[in-house]
């Protein structure tokens, strides 16, 4: 729908004039810069799980611990869910840890 949109003028609401190409633009950058900080917040939610259940099962994350926190978040969180309990500390540090 939103290619119809920017493509050809068309009415978003009954009884108003066609939106301009500019204003149809910026509703677009709108709508990216939306999605765009809504991902960033659902990343920062995964991450403060995976912190949190890190800190839960290992009672702290140290130095050792800290690089799986990422390759974790990048994970879907039902994946990162269903094997943060399931893993002992060497199985995380080896299956996520920096590859040296």
């Amino acid at each position: 729908m939103l290619t119809q949109i920017t493509t050809k003028a068309c009415l978003l609401e009954p009884f108003r004039k066609q939106p301009s190409k500019v204003e149809i633009r910026q509703c677009l950058l709108k709508l990216f810069a939306l999605h765009g900080e809504l991902i960033r917040q659902v990343k920062q939610a995964q991450r403060v799980f995976v912190k949190s259940r890190l800190k839960s099962l290992f009672c702290k994350i140290d130095k050792v611990l800290s690089p799986v926190v990422e390759p974790l978040v990048q994970l879907p969180l039902e994946e990162s869910a269903r094997i943060l309990p399931r893993l002992s500390r060497e199985e995380l540090l080896a299956r996520f840890g920096k590859k040296s």
